[in-house]
């Protein structure tokens, strides 16, 4: 009697993993890098029980979702090459603007000329960062999208530059402010990317990302323009 009962409870175990199986198709058993250990099992253990033919679900589909999954984490990984060298330069924009920022609190020529080097110097750098995405072999229009809002950046940043020095402030917030709302669009740019692939960064760096956003967008409705800027750590 206690052996038919263990065995009901067996065959009833597996009925409702089958279940399980049917609720959520192939996908649920494709096997992935960032799976558990008990994950892996369980899967194995699905496709075991499938090979016998349960259901008629084919071990061909399984395989099917694997290569989506594969592919899926390859654009995931050049996406993310893409977001790295555009999070990098908006690193060196924000380090320009506080040089700005000491520029137009200095008196004497010579200091506000360093100042000024060295703001300039940054924005270059950050427009070379972008030139690494020639490195990808994928030129999308992600990427190309990325530079040109870079590029859009910087010449606003060095414009406003000029304009301070010809001591047109309201020119110079103005521009301030278009510059550091295509920074928050960039960044929208790039959240937007996790939620259409998961690959492109983990749970932990895309919540950094969120808070650098929201820190920019306080920035320009404060319009904080000689306090440091946001500073992002990747």
């Amino acid at each position: 009697m206690k052996k038919i009962s263990k065995n009901f409870e067996f065959t009833f175990l597996i009925l409702i993993f089958c279940f399980f199986i049917l609720m959520h198709g192939c996908k649920s058993l494709v096997i992935k890098e960032d799976d558990s250990a008990g994950d892996k099992v369980g899967k194995i253990f699905g496709r075991t029980l499938l090979g016998l033919g349960t259901f008629g679900l084919s071990e061909g589909a399984i395989e099917d979702y694997q290569e989506k999954y594969k592919h899926e984490k390859q654009i995931g990984i050049v996406l993310r090459n893409y977001s790295i060298y555009t999070l990098q330069s908006l690193e060196d924009i924000g380090r320009a603007e506080i040089e700005i920022a000491f520029m137009m609190r200095q008196q004497q020529e010579e200091k506000i000329k360093y100042h000024m080097v060295m703001a300039n110097n940054l924005l270059n750098r950050a427009l070379d960062r972008m030139k690494k995405m020639k490195d990808i072999n994928v030129m999308n229009d992600t990427a190309k999208n990325f530079k040109n809002t870079i590029d859009d950046i910087v010449n606003k940043k060095k414009q406003l530059i000029g304009y301070w020095l010809q001591k047109e402030s309201g020119s110079a917030a103005a521009f301030q402010t278009l510059a550091n709302q295509k920074i928050i669009e960039i960044l929208d740019n790039i959240l937007q990317l996790y939620i259409s692939n998961k690959y492109v960064f983990s749970q932990d760096e895309i919540s950094k990302i969120a808070k650098l956003r929201e820190k920019w967008a306080r920035l320009t409705k404060a319009k904080y323009y000689y306090k440091p800027t946001p500073k992002q750590t990747f």
